[in-house]
C-alpha cells in the first residue's frame, strides 16, 4: 500500500479537512536495525566527545539516518521545521544569557535541533510499521529490561552490568550512579542498573515501552495487564520514574480516544494543567503517602528530589521573574549559576561546593521546568503553538494528549534538549498516529471507498491533521 502516503500527490484540500496518513509496511532488516540503535542509544544515553560531550550519540546517528532516508516526507512540509528554527533563534536572542553567552546558546540550540530531527526520523519511519509488530517491540523490550534487572540482584550478573556501566560511562566526566549505601537504607537492596547510569533510566523505558504496548493491544483486559506489568517493574527495578508508564496507561484509558469534541479536548487540557499543578505541590501533599522516602520528601531531606524537582523549579521561577519573556534562552545556564548555586547552598547535606566544583551544569535536573527557564512565558506559548501545528501535520488531531506525553517525559528526565525524551515522545507519537490510522480506515472502510484520483485516503474531519 505504500510507505507513506502523504508522499503520492497532493492535495488542494486544507489539511484540516483531508488528511493523507501513513500506511504500513513491513521494515526490512536495515530499518529495523536503525530503530533498534536509535532506541539504544535513547536508553543508554552513552556518550561521546566531539568537541562538546553528546549524550545519546547513538540515537543522533540513528535517527538523524532514519531522518534523511524519510527526507522527502520531510521535504513537502519544512515549513514546519522552518518555523521551529525561526522559534529558537526568536527565544536566543530574546534571552538574557545573549549576547554574553551566545556560544553557549548557539550549541545547546543546535544540540536541541539535532534532538528534534533525530525524533523526526524515528517518528516517520515507525508511524508506517505494523502495530502488531512494533507492540511486540513494546513487550519484549520491557519483559527483557524487566528480566536483566532482576539478574542483577545476583552478585556475579550484577558484577557483569558494573563492569559494561564503568567502560561505557566512567570517562569524559559523565555522570554513574554511585548510590549502592542509599539504595539499602531506602530500598532493602543496591536497585537494577541494567547497563544505564542509574536506576531510573531501565524503570523509565519498561513504563514508556508498558504504554507504547497498552495503547496497541486490542486485549480486553489491556489496561489492568500493563499495570500489572508497571507494577511488577516497580518491584524489580525499584525507581519511581517508572510512574510514567501508569500514568500514560491511566490517562489514555480514560481520556484516551480519537475524539475531537471540544468537551473532550477541554478534559485533556484540564488532565494537563492538573499534572503542572501537581508538580509544583509534590512535596506540599507527598507527605501523606506512606514510606519513609515521602516522609524525607515532604521535610526537604532527600537529595534526589530536591535535585529533580525542588530546586529547578525554584531555578525556573528566579528566571521567569528575571526575565518572564523569554527566559535566559536555550542553553543559557551560565549567567544562572550563582542563582542555582545560592538554591542548592540552602541546603547543607547537598554539598553544593562539591557539586558545582565537579559540574558545571548541576541541578538541572528536570527538563521540564529547564524548559520554562530557557524559554519563558512567551517563548513557551510559541513553542505551544508549533508544537500543536507539528502534532497536527505529523502526528494526529489530538496534540493536549501529546503535549501531556512530553511534559511528564521532560518532567522525570534531565534536560530538554537531551535526546532520550525526545526519541521517547516521538516513539509513543508514533504509536498514536498509528491508533488514528486505525480509526481513520475502520471510518473509510465503513463508507466503502475512500480514496481520491491520487490514491490518498481520504480522513474525517475528525480527524484532521492525521499524518504527512
Amino acid at each position: 500500500m505504500g510507505s507513506i502516503l502523504a508522499q503520492r500527490g497532493s492535495s488542494k484540500t486544507s489539511a484540516f479537512h483531508i488528511t493523507k496518513i501513513a500506511l504500513v509496511q513491513k521494515p526490512d532488516a536495515w530499518r529495523k536495525t536503525l530503530v533498534f540503535v536509535a532506541l539504544l542509544g535513547a536508553y543508554t544515553n552513552f556518550a561521546l566527545h566531539v568537541g562538546v560531550l553528546v549524550f545519546g550519540i547513538l540515537a543522533f546517528l540513528a535517527g538523524g539516518t532514519l531522518a534523511l532516508i524519510h527526507l522527502r516526507a520531510l521535504h513537502r512540509h519544512t515549513a514546519v521545521m522552518a518555523w521551529f528554527l525561526a522559534l529558537c533563534l526568536f527565544v536566543d536572542l530574546g534571552g538574557s544569557a545573549f549576547p554574553s553567552a551566545w556560544l553557549s546558546l548557539l550549541q545547546s540550540t543546535l544540540l536541541l535541533i539535532g534532538c528534534v530531527f533525530a525524533g523526526f526520523g524515528v517518528l516517520f519511519e515507525l508511524r508506517t510499521w505494523p502495530s502488531a509488530l512494533l507492540r511486540r517491540w513494546f513487550l519484549v523490550g520491557a519483559v527483557i529490561v524487566t528480566i536483566l534487572g532482576a539478574l542483577e540482584y545476583i552478585s556475579m550478573f550484577r558484577a557483569v552490568s558494573d563492569t559494561v556501566r564503568q567502560v561505557l560511562y566512567d570517562n569524559d566526566n559523565q555522570f554513574l550512579y554511585e548510590g549502592d549505601e542509599r539504595d539499602l537504607a531506602l530500598h532493602g537492596a543496591v536497585r537494577p542498573k541494567v547497563f544505564t547510569q542509574e536506576p531510573s533510566h531501565p524503570a523509565k523505558f519498561v513504563g514508556i515501552a508498558l504504554a507504547g504496548w497498552h495503547l496497541l493491544s486490542k486485549h480486553r483486559h489491556r489496561t489492568a495487564l500493563a499495570l500489572t506489568g508497571c507494577a511488577i517493574g516497580y518491584m524489580v527495578l525499584r525507581a519511581p520514574s517508572i510512574v510514567v508508564g501508569p500514568a500514560f496507561i491511566a490517562y489514555f484509558a480514560l481520556l484516551g480516544g480519537p475524539k475531537r469534541r471540544p468537551f473532550a479536548i477541554g478534559l485533556k487540557v484540564v488532565a494537563l494543567v492538573a499534572a503542572f499543578i501537581a508538580m509544583l505541590t509534590f512535596v506540599d501533599w507527598v507527605g501523606f503517602l506512606p514510606g519513609a522516602r515521602a516522609h524525607a520528601i515532604a521535610n526537604n531531606e532527600d537529595g534526589s528530589i530536591i535535585m529533580r524537582l525542588t530546586g529547578p523549579i525554584s531555578a525556573a521561577r528566579g528566571v521567569i521573574e528575571n526575565n518572564p519573556l523569554f527566559g535566559l534562552g536555550i542553553g543559557g545556564k551560565e549567567s544562572a549559576s550563582d542563582m542555582l548555586y545560592s538554591i542548592y547552598a540552602q541546603y547543607d547535606f547537598m554539598n553544593a561546593d562539591y557539586h558545582f566544583a565537579q559540574n558545571e551544569e548541576f541541578g538541572w535536573g528536570n527538563g521540564f521546568f529547564q524548559f520554562l527557564a530557557f524559554f519563558g512565558m512567551a517563548g513557551t506559548a510559541m513553542f505551544i503553538f508549533w508544537f500543536r501545528t507539528m502534532c497536527e501535520r505529523f502526528v494526529a488531531p489530538d496534540w493536549p494528549s501529546c503535549l501531556i506525553i512530553l511534559v511528564l517525559l521532560m518532567a522525570v528526565d534531565g534536560g530538554f534538549n537531551m535526546v532520550r525524551p525526545w526519541i521517547y515522545f516521538f516513539v509513543l507519537a508514533a504509536v498514536l498516529h498509528i491508533v488514528y490510522r486505525r480509526k481513520v480506515l475502520a471510518w473509510t472502510a465503513a463508507r466503502s471507498g475512500g480514496a481520491d484520483s491520487s490514491g490518498v485516503t481520504a480522513a474525517p474531519r475528525s480527524f484532521a491533521g492525521v499524518g504527512g
